[in-house]
C-alpha cells in the first residue's frame, strides 16, 4: 500500500503518503479526547470534499477553456452523536460563468468520488458565489483551533 498511519502517542496519529513523501499529524477530534492543535480526520473529510469538488469542476472546465485559477472553498462540518451530521461547502470564484456554463460547472462538481462517497450517510450542503470578490482567510498559526471542540 502507498499509505500508512501510525498512533504514536494516545490520541494521535502520524500519517504518510509514501510515494509522495508527504507527512501529516493527525489527531482525535475533542469529542474523542483531542487538544485541537493538529488537523483531525474530520477536517481532512470536509476539506477533501472542497477541494475535490473544485477538483472535478476545474478539469471539466479546462476541458471547454475555461480557466478556474482562483476559485477557494469555506468549508465546515457538524457532529452529532459522534458523527457527521453535515458539511458545508461555498464555492467562491472570481469567474462571471454565463447560465448554461454555471449549470454545467456546478454539475460537474457533484461527480466528485469523495462527494459521492459521503453524500448518502451525510447531508452535504454545496453553495457557489460566481464572480465572487471574496479572498480565502489567512491562517491563523498563533490561534489553537477548536474545530470540532466546539461541535461536540
Amino acid at each position: 500500500m502507498g499509505m500508512t498511519v501510525a498512533l504514536d502517542r494516545m490520541i494521535h496519529t502520524h500519517a504518510v503518503h509514501h510515494e509522495l513523501g508527504k507527512e501529516i499529524a493527525l489527531e482525535g477530534c475533542c469529542a474523542f479526547g483531542g487538544k485541537g492543535e493538529d488537523l483531525n480526520p474530520i477536517d481532512l473529510v470536509a476539506m477533501g470534499v472542497a477541494s475535490c469538488l473544485m477538483i472535478v469542476m476545474a478539469k471539466s472546465a479546462e476541458g471547454k477553456g475555461i480557466d478556474l485559477t482562483g476559485t477557494w472553498a469555506d468549508t465546515a462540518y457538524d457532529l452529532k452523536d459522534y458523527k457527521i451530521a453535515s458539511i458545508t461547502v461555498t464555492v467562491h470564484s472570481p469567474y462571471a460563468p454565463t447560465k448554461a456554463e454555471q449549470a454545467f460547472l456546478e454539475k460537474e462538481s457533484h461527480r466528485c468520488p469523495v462527494y459521492l462517497a459521503v453524500k448518502d450517510g451525510t447531508k452535504v450542503n454545496v453553495a457557489f458565489d460566481w464572480k465572487s470578490k471574496a479572498k480565502p482567510a489567512a491562517a491563523k498559526k498563533t490561534v489553537a483551533r477548536k474545530s470540532c471542540c466546539a461541535s461536540a
